[in-house]
């Protein structure tokens, strides 16, 4: 069984009629991110060029994990999937994310094209000066490395090449966020 794509809908081709809607599976979701995917990739090499068609890639793979349907509190397919293939580290994934589900309705805010997506990057910005500590701690705690560990706030030089491909990546995964919301509206709930 293959799916059809109608405006806004994938329909099950066999033994469904064309007004029959399927609902919206993660996995359907998943498979409309990577046919945003090459379409996102080519606007971004025409438009920015090689990195920002890297970025764009990227940003539609990230999609994937990163995507509005986050704030379930269960576990969707793709998150068992993760969990399964990564041996278990994938719950550190659904531990991170918990806090998110708990403090978001489903189909809330977090479903909002664009808004939704920058809650979401905010939400992981919030955590990096977490990340950053917990790996300096863990450098430090390990002797036979001897790593002497300076911080210092970057300069950031936004024109350069990495925050080109970065841009580009939000922008694909807004376009992702997007699609998701366009499919999530025309499915049968």
């Amino acid at each position: 069984m293959g799916y059809v794509w109608y405006p806004g809908w994938f329909v099950a081709s066999r033994n469904v009629r064309k007004a029959q809607i399927v609902k919206m599976t993660g996995t359907a979701h998943a498979n409309a991110t990577l046919l945003l995917t090459l379409p996102c990739i080519y606007a971004a090499y025409r438009l920015g060029g090689k990195e920002a068609a890297i970025g764009a890639g990227a940003g539609c793979v990230i999609a994937i994990w990163v995507n509005p349907d986050l704030d379930q509190e269960g576990l969707s397919q793709i998150e068992w999937t993760t969990v399964k293939r990564t041996f278990g580290l994938g719950f550190l994934w659904l531990l991170f994310w918990w806090p998110y589900a708990v403090g978001h309705s489903h189909r809330g805010m977090s479903h909002v094209p664009v808004l939704g997506t920058a809650v979401r990057l905010l939400y992981v910005a919030l955590f990096i000066p977490v990340y950053v500590g917990l790996g300096v701690l863990f450098v430090k705690l390990i002797p036979i490395l001897d790593v002497r560990v300076a911080l210092r706030w970057p300069t950031i030089d936004w024109t350069s090449i990495p925050w080109l491909g970065l841009g580009w990546g939000v922008a694909a995964l807004a376009a992702s966020d997007a699609l998701h919301w366009f499919c999530d509206l025309f499915s049968s709930q």
